[in-house]
């Protein structure tokens, strides 16, 4: 008797082969099938074995186990060493630690497998690129940092002395006692300048801002806003109070803002709209040195000289044009006022957007299809009629005006999106999209044969029932079922169910669902067959025509 083992160590969640042989007095290996070793496992909470004669280890977790062959009261033994899975990805918990000088930070580490599993029973190295900045030792499965000195450092975590990955570290100055932010007061409106601010200890004594984050705010953003940078703008006449955190300690400066006179507006020249497209009409004031000006907080006002052409708000200028034609408009911005001429013309459909290019879906799947229709200048046209058809009804049907779709029975087919290019012209005017919707059967979810085991005599053929279903347990037909035999000389069958015994001894036989393309769907049956050179009582089914 001996057992061997393809390798004596594997790792958690890998395989090794394992043979097991019998032998006779003279040495002789035994063949044939009443002394096939059986294999067992020890330990298969530590790896498990399938097979006999030859057969897999799987390791389940780190440990040692047995591997054991018996066979006509002989046994044989070989040791197996499960290691821990190595670690795919390293992960930091928080992912992206900030230390500050003096105090520590720890920080767990996460070890994956390759499928994402959390692994357990790993070791933990750490240690630090820089170690005047970044202290690091391993405790367990943790880290723990020890700011040194600002800067930054690289954090290098090594998994079971194998897997590494590096993190980047800050290690930042000590809280602050005071916030100073300090700009220049007043400033013109449209002005731009950054907030200068300095951190001060409780003597007074400056602390570095290198590396620093500071969060910046406003009390009236419509007369001073501040970006995340910490730049001020000057919106409009007004006072505002800006504020500065840094580590939860705030300081606030009040800053005032004075406005610039307009000398000048800006409008465009002889502008086009088009019916039914709303639209703005930019006016640009400007100062004595032909600087744009914000027109917030000034007085602002437009004005349509024939209504029926267009409609204007006369606070922001927005145009609604209405009919064909020409009609002149009136902007005043504080003492200034100016005048140009508008033109509106009829808007026709430039393209036709459908939402989706493609759709993939089962008999009864319903697809909402919506349409975008531009003009030539691709804005949204929100008046016009989009009719819907599809290229097959018997495979996927549309409603002509809802574009509701439903699929019906596999295939593919076109969806169309048509509009008129311009309402009341004659059918050769229309603009369309087009889309692909395919429809595939329902896939198999499993096999079922009934019954799961027969027993036969040589040369006799018998019929079991085979049905695929899909995941909700109904019935599908008009599928292909592949058939395969583990030992084909004792039986074979084929996709119908049909059975044919071919001489003694045992097979499983595994009923497979196949897509057109011959690819296996689904979970397969198994069926168990004995063969027998004597007589048995079987009930002979009818074979299937």
């Amino acid at each position: 008797m001996r057992v061997t083992l393809g390798s004596s160590s594997v790792a958690a969640g890998a395989s090794v082969p394992v043979t097991g042989e019998s032998f006779e007095k003279s040495g002789a290996l035994i063949t044939h099938r009443q002394r096939i070793v059986r294999l067992t496992s020890s330990d298969p909470s530590v790896a498990t074995v399938s097979g006999s004669g030859t057969g897999t280890v799987i390791g389940v977790k780190a440990g040692t186990a047995w591997v054991i062959g018996e066979a006509g009261g002989k046994r044989d033994s070989a040791q197996i060493t499960v290691t821990p899975p190595p670690a795919n990805e390293v992960q930091l918990d928080p992912p992206f630690p900030r230390v500050r000088v003096g105090s520590t930070t720890t920080v767990a580490i996460r070890a994956l497998g390759s499928n994402g599993q959390l692994l357990t029973g790993y070791t933990v190295a750490c240690q630090s690129s820089t170690p005047t900045v970044l202290g690091a030792a391993a405790s367990g499965t943790n880290c723990a940092l020890n700011g040194l000195n600002v800067g930054t450092a690289v954090l290098r975590v090594t998994i079971n002395g194998v897997t590494q990955r590096d993190f980047n570290v800050i290690v930042e100055n000590e809280t602050p006692a005071r916030v100073e932010p300090s700009v220049r007061s007043p400033l013109r409106e449209t002005e731009r300048v950054s907030v200068n601010v300095v951190l001060r200890r409780a003597d007074g004594s400056v602390i570095p801002s290198a590396g620093r984050v500071f969060g910046y705010s406003s009390s009236d953003n419509a007369v001073l806003s501040i970006d995340p940078s910490g730049v001020l703008t000057a919106n409009r006449e007004g006072t505002a109070t800006i504020t500065v955190t840094a580590d939860n300690v705030t300081g606030t400066q009040v800053v005032q803002v004075t406005k610039i006179p307009v000398v000048e507006v800006l409008l465009p020249q002889a502008p086009v709209f088009r019916v039914g497209a709303q639209n703005g009409l930019q006016a640009t004031a400007l100062d004595s040195l032909n600087r744009q000006l914000s027109t917030a907080g000034r007085l602002v006002r437009f004005t349509a000289v024939d209504p029926t052409v267009l409609t204007i708000n006369s606070a922001t200028g927005i145009i609604q044009p209405l009919k064909p034609g020409t009609t002149d408009i009136t902007v005043r911005i504080d003492s200034i006022e100016r005048r140009t001429t508008a033109t509106v013309t009829a808007i026709p459909v430039g393209a036709v957007r459908i939402n989706t290019k493609t759709v993939d879906g089962n008999p009864g799947t319903t697809v909402q299809y919506t349409a975008q229709v531009l003009d030539s200048l691709n804005r949204v046209l929100t008046d016009r009629t989009v009719r819907w058809t599809s290229s097959n009804s018997a495979i996927v049907s549309i409603n002509a005006s809802t574009g509701l779709a439903t699929a019906i029975n596999p295939g593919q087919v076109q969806i169309t999106a048509i509009v008129e290019r311009v309402p009341g012209r004659p059918i050769d005017g229309e603009v369309g999209d087009a889309g692909l919707f395919n429809v595939f059967a329902t896939p198999v979810a499993r096999v079922e044969v009934a019954p799961t085991t027969v027993s036969l005599r040589v040369g006799q053929a018998t019929l079991v029932s085979l049905v695929a279903r899909d995941a909700a347990g109904n019935q599908l037909f008009g599928r292909t079922i592949a058939a395969t035999s583990s030992n084909p000389g004792v039986a074979v069958a084929d996709g119908t169910g049909r059975v044919q015994a071919i001489s003694a001894g045992t097979t499983t036989i595994t009923f497979q669902a196949v897509t057109a393309g011959n690819q296996p769907e689904g979970q397969p049956a198994e069926l168990q067959v004995t063969v027998s050179a004597t007589t048995v009582s079987v009930r002979q089914l009818p074979a299937r025509p």
